[in-house]
């Protein structure tokens, strides 16, 4: 009975702190891959079953984030506001106060970050720092920083993303092509970027190019089969 008792305890204070590991490794997968749906969806559990750590819980706070559920982020922040000092939850802040368009606040919790950090922290600043440039309509400058970014991280689908729809709007369609394909590879979920493609390659009337728009529909397809604007394309 001693031996079973023992057991319990260590199941308590050993297994979960694995599971949560494990959990937050899973999140920041999601999280890099924008899988940000399923990511919600495991958030959801870890709530339920009470297993959030302050790690766990910033990539939950993301994932709300990056899909407007700012209420649900800031709720995890309150949870964890004795961390309110470190550059992960600076940085969620400034990404709320972006998303409430309140700049010069936002701009100076980034650039703070930015000073005193380096490399993923620091990039990650310099990731909020482009959207904050892109919020702001100054796309050229938030362009600038996404390719530094793609510098130093050639499948950051975000920075992609952002250079992708950048070189679209100036109608240089052979760049485009080429960072909307980074942002397909490194978030394999990711409709917008493929149906963009496909909507690309369908102006260029070429068997070819119409063979790979078709190949690009058909994976938008398979993501959204309800997506009235892909099923016209059909």
């Amino acid at each position: 009975m001693i031996r079973v008792f023992t057991l319990l305890i260590a199941m308590v204070f050993f297994i979960k702190p694995v599971l949560c590991a494990d959990t937050t490794n899973q999140l920041y997968n999601l999280l890099r891959e924008n899988r940000l749906d399923e990511g919600a969806a495991v958030c959801r559990q870890v709530e339920m079953l009470a297993q959030y750590d302050k790690d766990s819980g910033f990539a939950c706070a993301w994932i709300y984030s990056r899909l407007e559920m700012l209420p649900a982020s800031e709720k995890i922040l309150d949870k964890f506001k004795a961390h309110a000092q470190l550059p992960q939850y600076r940085l969620l802040v400034a990404y709320g106060l972006i998303q409430k368009k309140q700049f010069d606040m936002a701009v100076e919790i980034i650039n703070a970050v930015k000073s005193e950090n380096k490399g993923a922290l620091a990039d990650r600043a310099e990731e909020l720092n482009a959207e904050y440039y892109e919020a702001k309509g100054n796309l050229d400058t938030a362009a600038f920083i996404y390719k530094g970014l793609m510098t130093n991280d050639v499948e950051d689908g975000r920075a992609a993303w952002g250079l992708g729809r950048y070189y679209a709007m100036k109608g240089d369609e052979g760049r485009a092509i080429q960072y909307f394909e980074k942002t397909a590879k490194a978030w394999p979920k990711h409709k917008a970027s493929r149906f963009n493609l496909a909507k690309i390659y369908m102006k260029q009337e070429t068997p070819e190019a119409t063979a790979t728009a078709g190949k690009w529909l058909a994976e938008s397809y398979k993501l959204d089969k309800a997506d009235a604007e892909v099923l016209e394309q059909l």
